[in-house]
């Protein structure tokens, strides 16, 4: 059956926005760390809210939310990182930065950054001194398994299963 031009472009369009998420109960349970102390905050990902972002370490994500009929928790966790050499909102401006075009970025970072950049939102959490944001960053990303991050920043047993997956 012949496809119109419409339609074409309607799969074109869905193909582009096309993302595969692991969604791995084991996983989320062997999360260990205990945050509770801690209190994450989120921020719409634009440059006018980088003074919400405190000058800390810790860790931070971004997540996608439609914000379709005010459904309070929609949202799509899309990257985890964490910042050790500067602080999180040195960081945001950062990649406010690569969303611009203004400095150079990973391709698959970002693309995403800048195709869903009217529904993205900054969400962090400052950490003390207690807490390597590289350990808690290594730690979510097994839990989560976002797609944007590299496969090579998951554990090892992990990356072996998801390879033999198929992903």
């Amino acid at each position: 059956m012949p496809v119109d031009i419409l339609e074409m472009d309607k799969i074109d369009a869905a193909k582009a926005h096309l993302q595969q998420f692991i969604l791995w109960p084991a996983m989320w349970h062997s999360f260990n760390l205990d945050l509770s102390k801690f209190k994450w905050e989120q921020v719409r990902f634009q440059s006018k809210f980088k003074s919400k972002v405190p000058a800390k370490n810790g860790v931070y994500s971004f997540v996608i939310q439609p914000q379709i009929a005010n459904h309070p928790h929609c949202s799509y966790l899309m990257y985890i990182g964490q910042t050790t050499d500067q602080d999180l909102r040195k960081r945001f401006e950062q990649y406010i930065q690569e969303q611009k075009g203004k400095r150079n970025s990973r391709a698959k970072v970002g693309m995403f950054l800048k195709k869903y950049k009217d529904h993205l939102f900054y969400v962090f959490l400052p950490l003390d001194n207690k807490l390597a944001p590289k350990d808690v960053e290594s730690e979510l990303l097994k839990a989560f398994l976002p797609p944007i991050n590299d496969a090579d920043a998951l554990p090892v047993e992990v990356r072996k299963t998801i390879k033999a997956a198929g992903f």
